[in-house]
């Protein structure tokens, strides 16, 4: 997709709004016309009439943009600062104001044709109302009529562009959205008359300025020029391209393309304090991108409209509980991956009519929570309504990453060797972000994952302090991986050793203690070895048997974590450390809830404050006033250990 970019010239010196004199120095337009061809990829100039050009300078202004070697794109004659404007134009009740402009009209159309500029940009933006009750609307539609026909009449070979707007300066525009905007276009009877798109007006109209576009084509071609900003869609904030609507414009681009749109496409900002050159060179690179993502995936865009119309039929194919199928971790049991590939992929499972159907007859039938419910497709006539076909578009809507990463690699790679894929050669696979930045899965996603910098063991291992870390597989990347800010790698290899046991494959409720006492046998070896200034383990006793809801299993799995506690305070007291006990959240806390009126058994996490246990019998520390969370933990620990703690950090609670 090659298009044309130009830059409204007086977008380069407006230095001031309604409230600052000036924020800048105000430069000439010659000056802003030297600045203007040298940003990338501009190859036309609009220009204001009267501030910019007129009958005096036009011979001028024409040699200067054949020596830079740019084109003038647009006139914008200046029908909105003279104060004879200010209560209407064309459409003034004054004839005389009327005749005014018929003749600034006029004569800016005959500097367009001097300048071999195709487009009077007409933005009639005094021609409106204020107040209600004081406009005979329908005369002065009918006075725009007459003056804009009479104009596109005289001069037949010039395009006579109208742009709209919905309030500013006016409180109400006669050209106030694309349907009015074609309305009045269409009733001068002139093929020469048609409509201009400003993006930041449109977003302030509330309209979907790709529809906009198809409004126009449908017409009859009335889209004759394009001007390009972005808002909050309150005001005509003139920003960056981009800055606040970046779907929008992949949406916008595709449909100019789609509609055949050549015209050029003007950037119209108004960088009040940025540097004007940056800003409009940001603007043109931004619009840039989009068109090369459109480009790129014209055709994929061009089906996924298609499919998204009223007949498209989108519903549960397949499903199953997290615990059970799909949803592994850290690689603790692959035939979860498999059991869930065979049901999404191949279609291999119980089959159901509905997702409701499965779901109610699963808790009937085995008594289980939604995580624990076993696979399930849904099929007409015996056949599965969807499975995961090669060549389909699959999109893994997972924030976090540490029960994405299995199914990812399953669906990314072509070495792929965990379990057999069956008659399996590839999708189009996107993760919701990238879950892990190091092995980079997956290979393509959705949203930039978030940079977690400063973490505790970056600031340890800075200081040279030699760190452990143990736990089962079930926890074990919640003492590596996002402890260190989601990265399966060490910060430093010669200060970071790590130790995983093995988590059994059986549900949690038959083996509540689940590992906890080789967690504390590896945990009480590395502090007896004198090797560590910092160790860290975690007992995932108390939340994945909580969420099992089965009461006397969490209680002997609280039981098991208080031997292993017991255990490390006597070789923390042997051993010469300071013992810090805390959690992340509640869930073994509160295993029944009351909602209206009804009590069942709770598997979910709690809103509880966690515990915070300082364990020193030779130092006496005192929690400060506050209120704290886990992002005061780490300050804690740095200030425990003399260290220094970074300025971006809560603070300690000590």
């Amino acid at each position: 997709m090659k298009n044309k970019y130009s830059v409204i010239l007086g977008n380069l010196g407006n230095t001031c709004d309604r409230f600052c004199k000036s924020y800048k120095d105000n430069p000439s337009t010659l000056e802003m016309l030297s600045q203007a061809v040298k940003i990338p990829h501009v190859e036309g100039i609009e220009l204001v009439g009267t501030w910019d050009i007129g009958p005096d300078n036009v011979k001028e202004m024409k040699k200067r943009f054949a020596d830079y070697g740019v084109q003038c794109v647009s006139i914008i004659p200046d029908v909105f600062g003279d104060q004879a404007y200010g209560k209407g134009t064309l459409t003034s009740s004054d004839p005389a104001v009327r005749q005014k402009t018929q003749d600034y009209l006029r004569q800016m159309s005959e500097v367009a044709l001097e300048m071999n500029c195709g487009i009077l940009n007409m933005w009639m933006a005094q021609d409106g109302y204020d107040y209600l009750l004081t406009t005979d609307y329908d005369q002065k539609r009918e006075w725009l009529k007459e003056g804009t026909a009479r104009l596109a009449k005289e001069f037949p070979t010039l395009k006579f562009a109208l742009e709209y707007k919905p309030k500013e300066p006016r409180n109400f525009s006669f050209h106030a959205r694309m349907s009015d905007t074609i309305l009045a276009a269409k009733e001068t009877e002139c093929p020469n008359v048609g409509v201009t798109i400003d993006t930041g007006h449109g977003f302030v109209a509330g309209e979907n300025v790709a529809e906009a576009v198809v409004l126009a084509k449908r017409a009859g071609d009335l889209l004759f020029h394009m001007h390009f900003n972005d808002n909050h869609g309150a005001w005509d904030d003139d920003m960056i391209v981009g800055s606040v609507h970046s779907t929008v414009y992949v949406d916008l681009i595709y449909w100019l393309k789609k509609t055949g749109y050549a015209g050029w496409l003007s950037m119209d900002q108004y960088p009040y304090r940025e540097n004007a050159v940056d800003a409009i060179a940001e603007s043109i690179e931004w619009v840039r991108r989009f068109e090369a993502i459109v480009d790129d995936h014209f055709d994929e865009i061009d089906r996924l409209v298609k499919l998204n119309d009223a007949a498209f039929d989108g519903r549960i194919a397949s499903g199953g509980g997290r615990m059970k199928i799909t949803m592994d971790r850290y690689q603790a049991n692959w035939g979860m991956v498999e059991l869930g590939w065979n049901t999404h992929v191949h279609g291999v499972g119980r089959q159901f009519a509905t997702a409701k159907e499965a779901v109610e007859a699963f808790r009937q039938e085995l008594s289980v929570i939604d995580q624990d419910l076993p696979p399930f497709v849904i099929a007409e006539n015996g056949t599965p309504v969807g499975k995961i076909q090669d060549g389909n578009s699959v999109i893994l809507f997972n924030f976090r990453g540490d029960r994405a990463q299995e199914i990812s690699l399953a669906f990314d790679r072509k070495d792929f060797d965990r379990f057999d894929r069956g008659d399996y050669t590839g999708v189009k696979f996107a993760g919701m972000l990238e879950y892990d930045g190091d092995l980079k899965i997956p290979m393509h996603y959705l949203v930039e994952p978030p940079v977690i910098r400063n973490t505790l063991t970056e600031v340890l291992c800075k200081a040279g302090v030699h760190e452990y870390a143990v736990s089962e597989t079930q926890k074990y990347g919640h003492v590596t991986y996002f402890w260190n800010g989601n990265r399966s790698g060490k910060v430093d290899e010669s200060l970071e050793d790590y130790a995983e046991v093995p988590s059994d494959v059986i549900p949690f409720e038959q083996a509540p203690a689940m590992k906890s006492v080789e967690i504390t046998d590896l945990l009480v070896e590395a502090m007896a070895s004198h090797k560590y200034q910092f160790l860290r383990c975690n007992y995932p006793n108390g939340d994945m048997v909580g969420h099992t809801g089965v009461l006397s299993a969490v209680i002997t799995a609280m039981e098991a974590v208080d031997a292993g506690l017991a255990r490390v305070k006597e070789a923390a007291d042997k051993y010469g450390y300071t013992l810090l006990v805390t959690a992340d959240h509640g869930n073994a806390d509160q295993m029944l809830e009351t909602k209206k009126g009804k009590t069942s058994v709770r598997t979910a996490h709690s809103l509880n404050p966690v515990p915070f246990i300082i364990y020193d019998p030779d130092n006496k520390y005192e929690i400060k006033d506050g209120h704290y969370g886990l992002a005061n933990v780490a300050p804690t620990i740095v200030t425990m250990m003399g260290l220094e703690t970074p300025d971006c950090w809560q603070p300690s609670m000590i």
